[in-house]
């Protein structure tokens, strides 16, 4: 995909979680990166697309990603503290070891979840892959 233009993002999360995004309106999506923050690829108005983690290989929804910050974790809490899709203990547990770290701050709008769920033939790591428009056209099934 060297020289692609990216569409969007698939993240891997347990269905629980994913559950939060799609009917709890919970829209601020949050991921500390292996990489660094310089090297996202990601834009405003990419898709974000939920792989349940530990599924058949399942996309189980999509959003349109709103806004992109890179915040530390008491400046996430303070600004976005009942708009997170983990709750305050999930989300300190998440922090353990890397409270001087930012985090990917994905602020998500156009929600859905999908009602069949879409299969794809690879797995999704806790990493995420980047996908093209093709890759997209391809999981939603269109042609």
């Amino acid at each position: 995909m060297k020289g692609e233009k990216f569409f969007g993002v698939i993240y891997a999360l347990p269905n629980n979680l994913a559950n939060r995004i799609f009917t709890k309106h919970k829209n601020i999506f949050i991921k500390f990166l292996a990489h660094n923050t310089k090297n996202i690829k990601i834009k405003i108005h990419n898709k974000l697309l939920v792989y349940i983690s530990k599924s058949n290989k399942k996309i189980t929804g999509e959003a349109v990603i709103k806004n992109i910050e890179f915040l530390h974790i008491k400046e996430l809490k303070r600004k976005y503290s009942n708009k997170i899709f983990l709750n305050n203990k999930e989300l300190n547990l998440y922090a353990i070891g890397r409270e001087k770290k930012v985090l990917l701050v994905l602020t998500l709008y156009k929600i859905k979840r999908y009602h069949k769920e879409r299969s794809i033939d690879y797995v999704i790591t806790m990493a995420g892959k980047y996908i093209n428009k093709e890759e997209y056209n391809k999981i939603i099934g269109k042609r």
